[in-house]
């Protein structure tokens, strides 16, 4: 008959001792991480098979928000400070 817990048996061994090898890999050049990831992106290779379907009342406050957005100019830059509440 066992006693103790799978638990307790895992701690009481002491793990390997193993050193860490240090594995130097290129630089990426700027973009190529990126570049990468459109790729697979664009060929779904990491897409999910589940589909979120957006209810069709969400759907339409959604477009008529990205409508509305053009009714703004964009500024050239924004002048915004942030200051604390009194």
């Amino acid at each position: 008959m066992a006693t103790g817990t799978y638990a307790q048996d895992a701690k009481n061994q002491e793990a390997p001792k193993v050193q860490p090898q240090a594995v130097w890999l290129p630089q990426p050049k700027v973009g190529e991480a990126t570049q990468k990831l459109l790729e697979l992106q664009g060929r779904g290779t990491l897409a999910s098979d589940r589909q979120y379907p957006m209810p069709v009342a969400v759907a339409e406050r959604v477009y008529k928000r990205y409508v509305d957005s053009f009714a703004h100019p964009i500024p050239e830059r924004l002048d915004s400070t942030l200051e604390a509440q009194k």
